[in-house]
């Protein structure tokens, strides 16, 4: 039997932020679509339990993610480019591993905005910014 194709591929960097990356791997695995998705973790070598983390999630759910883990570090953009080289999806999006997406169905309505508009060759939304230092948030454009 033929498993359904990968519609979206989300990338994932990941460094040293153990302390976040659970909460943004539970905001992409909980997206409700009636398509099929993929998470790249591209995981640099980090020295925290991120790695320990992402396995862990990778095991649970081994047809949504896809770990790539660096055994030195390659920097921001190399560590870009390999999850890139991963990625199936007809689309890519990107969350980043201290982000927490908080909308279900943030991907369902950017692909179908995407499907209505083919003219288009990007989308993306307004965010509420999270300041840990005093607790405060902010309304930006995204981008």
């Amino acid at each position: 039997m033929n498993s359904p194709s990968v519609k979206v591929s989300i990338i994932m960097l990941a460094y040293n932020i153990g302390r976040y990356i659970e909460t943004a791997i539970k905001g992409v695995v909980q997206q409700k679509t009636n398509y099929q998705i993929q998470l790249v973790i591209a995981e640099d070598c980090s020295t925290d339990n991120t790695l320990e983390i992402c396995t862990r999630y990778k095991e649970l759910y081994p047809d949504i993610i896809t770990l790539v883990a660096h055994e030195k570090n390659r920097g921001l953009q190399r560590n870009f480019m390999s999850a890139h080289e991963h990625c199936t999806g007809e689309y890519i999006a990107i969350c980043d591993g201290d982000d927490y997406w908080i909308d279900r169905k943030k991907l369902q309505r950017m692909t179908d905005f995407m499907d209505k508009h083919p003219d288009f060759a990007i989308c993306f939304h307004r965010v509420i910014n999270y300041y840990e230092e005093d607790g405060s948030k902010s309304l930006s454009n995204g981008g």
